[in-house]
């Protein structure tokens, strides 16, 4: 209440009682990644140390906080086992956040940036940790491994997906190369941000504006149909659901409504600034732009 009638956009509350106030959201908290499963106790008397939970002020005049239907972990739940889940439907939408700083992996071409394989347990079940969703901000970077050819360069590339101009609603998504956190560069900071996103559920959103999500825009023009920027809709929506994010490995990101049909990709070989959109499946395969990786 304190934070509303300063005029902040956002509020947190940390520890015993503390109570903290802000307007960015990106340089201040979705930096730092967020909490693992159960961690906070957001309306309890100790939310704990090291830890915030978050929510936006609806009432701000730039707030486009749109509530979705988030799957909450209930804690001491083994992974191994299927997590139960519930809706809730907040006044704020909220967000878990953790104050200890997230180690975002840099641009070296130099190194093997190539997450392990999904793994299987001795009865052919996928390990709950190849599955999850990544956890904070993140970047979506064009699988690449030995023997992939684009544009007759078979060295290791670095393609990420990213905002055209500001991640506001209606911007389109393309790729470009993938962009260093540089914090003491502004310039390069304000950039690399176009490139942070979030998952929420089926959703992926810019981390710049968490109340928009990628939108499929349609499916008959190719590229003149890139993904966008819309608004959350409530409960979900089979033009933003997407199949299926993991923190770990390769994956296809398809639409929900053509599943196994459409995958977001680009065309053909990568090149900057090229849009994203919903491609034939067996053309991006064909082409080995069909995975993605959180990188």
């Amino acid at each position: 209440r304190e934070c509303s009638i300063r005029g902040y956009r956002y509020f947190a509350r940390e520890y015993r009682g503390q109570c903290f106030c802000g307007n960015n959201l990106i340089e201040s908290v979705v930096r730092h990644g967020r909490v693992s499963r159960g961690g906070c106790d957001c309306c309890g008397g100790n939310v704990g140390a090291g830890k915030m939970c978050l929510w936006e002020n609806a009432n701000h005049e730039d707030s486009n906080a749109q509530l979705p239907n988030i799957p909450v972990a209930l804690p001491h739940q083994s992974q191994s086992h299927q997590i139960s889940t519930v809706a809730i439907q907040p006044m704020h939408a909220h967000l878990e956040t953790s104050s200890t700083p997230h180690n975002n992996n840099k641009h070296n071409p130099s190194s093997n940036h190539n997450a392990p394989a999904d793994k299987k347990d001795k009865n052919n079940n996928v390990d709950a940790v190849a599955t999850r969703k990544p956890t904070g901000a993140f970047r979506l970077r064009l699988h690449w491994q030995p023997g992939y050819n684009w544009q007759n360069d078979r060295t290791e590339q670095f393609w990420c997906m990213e905002c055209r101009g500001s991640c506001k609603s209606g911007s389109s998504i393309q790729i470009d190369k993938c962009l260093a956190n540089n914090n003491n560069n502004h310039s390069s900071h304000r950039d690399s941000i176009r490139q942070q996103f979030i998952a929420i559920a089926k959703t992926i959103r810019p981390a710049a504006n968490p109340s928009l999500c990628l939108t499929v825009s349609g499916y008959n023009n190719g590229a003149h149909d890139p993904i966008i920027l819309r608004r959350c809709v409530r409960g979900g929506s089979s033009s933003q659901n997407f199949k299926e994010i993991k923190a770990v490995g390769k994956f296809e990101l398809q639409p929900e409504n053509k599943l196994g049909v459409r995958c977001l990709s680009q065309h053909h070989h990568p090149k900057e600034y090229e849009a994203v959109f919903p491609e034939f499946c067996e053309r991006t395969r064909k082409y080995d732009t069909t995975y993605w990786r959180v990188y």
